[in-house]
């Protein structure tokens, strides 16, 4: 009896021209976004190798001990499966305006996006009517008059409501992923396999729940149209207010003072107020310890070369002072440095406190549960740019070790060898990213995953206990 009724629920779907209509609209939306986002995937990649040769070209010609810390600024290679979940997207940030300025200003449309919106839409708009039109047309009565226990005709009618709609998008992504692999060449490898499924099961979980969704409200609406405006606002609740509400509300419960503001503190004291000691401390010294070298500061840099050359007391005297020199300037960088540090962690952790605030109430909605699962799994999302960051920072303290012990030497070398001098950075270390593995994606994105089953679950448990009491006259 079970068997009938799921059969004939997913006939009833593929016969309905609307359902048919709207499974080939997602469909088609599916390959053409993953279509597209791969072309930009592609430009963005071509973009970031050019970016970095141009880096190391520079470097090799412009280097020096004052702008070696920026020339070096590491980059993030763009992510493989934004093809499929965009993301958190750092394209504009990068200025990476290849040939299509406008593709920055305008919304694109991903997989995720697809799933999370269209085709839960689509799910509520057709299993609405799943036990309210079987009242209207009749036939609920007759099938429980017949022996058919409510159980079984809930659990029918979720079986096959969710086989229903899980067909169209599966056949769309299986679409869009033979794209990705035969025409644009992607490798098709253990992990990248195991990404690919994991989309696509959560993405399963997700369409499930919505259709779990459209069946409770029509196990509580006496008619159809009662039923329709219950799952439209249910669907408008957990997809569109409660993601977008959660961070207001964070900021509202945890405040963090603006970007600007840190930026522009850190600035001054990194800048104005570093350059004011420095000059203060410089002044004190050459006043009391090295008079007899002159006015240094306006001394050419070529007089100085010529007296280091021809008067050794001179050479000895003016190594001293630039090690002295450099001793300040080391100090007095800490110094500044330290204090704006502490600026930027009291900001970092405001953010982050503001930021599992929001995280957490983002969660009590499925669609807070995909997309942070999603991004996890495909590596663009918000864990995944902070251990890019932590990356970086590891990378920016081993270059800086390496260019801090070439100065040195060069100094050692050339008593006159100044911090705006060009500085020979071959053998330089080189920035290389690594995403985290997919069983550690995997594990941090088990939470979501368990979220996203309680609420398939949830939903056709509420319908079984509603059909209970279910007015079938």
């Amino acid at each position: 009896m079970l068997r009938e009724l799921v059969l004939k629920e997913i006939h009833d779907n593929m016969v309905n021209l609307r359902f048919v209509l709207a499974s080939a609209a997602c469909i088609v939306l599916i390959v053409v976004s993953v279509a597209i986002l791969e072309a930009a995937y592609r430009a963005l990649e071509r973009d970031y190798r050019v970016r970095v040769v141009q880096q190391d070209e520079f470097i090799d010609r412009y280097g020096h001990m004052n702008r070696a810390q920026w020339l070096a600024r590491a980059m993030r290679e763009p992510e493989l499966f934004q093809s499929l979940v965009l993301g958190l997207r750092s394209d504009s940030d990068d200025n990476n305006f290849i040939s299509n300025p406008a593709a920055a200003l305008l919304p694109r449309l991903d997989f995720a996006t697809i799933v999370m919106v269209i085709a839960s839409l689509v799910a509520v708009l057709f299993t609405y009517s799943s036990v309210s039109g079987e009242r209207e047309a009749g036939t609920l009565r007759l099938m429980l008059a017949a022996g058919l226990p409510r159980g079984t005709f809930i659990l029918g009618k979720t079986i096959g409501g969710m086989v229903s709609m899980l067909l169209p998008f599966t056949i769309g992504y299986l679409a869009g992923i033979l794209y990705l692999v035969a025409g644009a060449g992607v490798p098709l490898d253990g992990p990248t396999a195991a990404v690919f499924g994991l989309i696509l099961a959560a993405s399963w979980l997700y369409v499930s729940i919505f259709t779990g969704l459209g069946l409770f409200c029509s196990s509580t609406s006496s008619t159809s149209a009662q039923a329709v405006l219950k799952g439209l606002l249910g669907w408008v609740l957990l997809v569109l207010v409660m993601p977008n509400v959660s961070p207001f509300l964070a900021a509202q419960l945890k405040s963090v003072p603006s970007a600007a503001w840190v930026e522009q503190a850190t600035e001054r004291i990194t800048s104005e107020e570093r350059d004011r000691i420095l000059e203060d401390r410089a002044t004190g010294m050459r006043t009391s310890r090295y008079a007899d070298l002159g006015d240094l500061p306006h001394l050419r840099k070529s007089d100085i070369e010529q007296k280091v050359a021809a008067d050794p007391v001179f050479r000895e005297r003016y190594a001293s002072y630039s090690r002295e020199y450099e001793e300040i300037v080391r100090t007095v960088n800490v110094e500044q440095g330290e204090k704006a540090g502490r600026i930027t962690d009291e900001f970092r952790k405001a953010s982050e406190a503001q930021e599992r605030l929001a995280t957490l109430l983002a969660s009590l909605s499925p669609a807070g549960d995909l997309t942070f699962l999603l991004t996890r799994i495909a590596g663009t999302g918000i864990e995944a740019e902070n251990h890019w960051a932590r990356m970086a920072a590891e990378y920016d303290n081993a270059y800086w070790s390496f260019v801090e012990a070439r100065y040195k030497s060069e100094q050692a070398a050339h008593p006159a060898f100044g911090s705006n001098d060009h500085l020979d950075l071959r053998g330089r270390p080189r920035f290389s990213y690594r995403p985290e593995g997919i069983g550690e994606r995997l594990q941090a994105g088990l939470p979501r995953l368990c979220a996203l089953v309680f609420f398939v679950v949830l939903f056709p448990a509420a319908a079984l206990l509603s059909i209970r009491r279910y007015d079938v006259r």
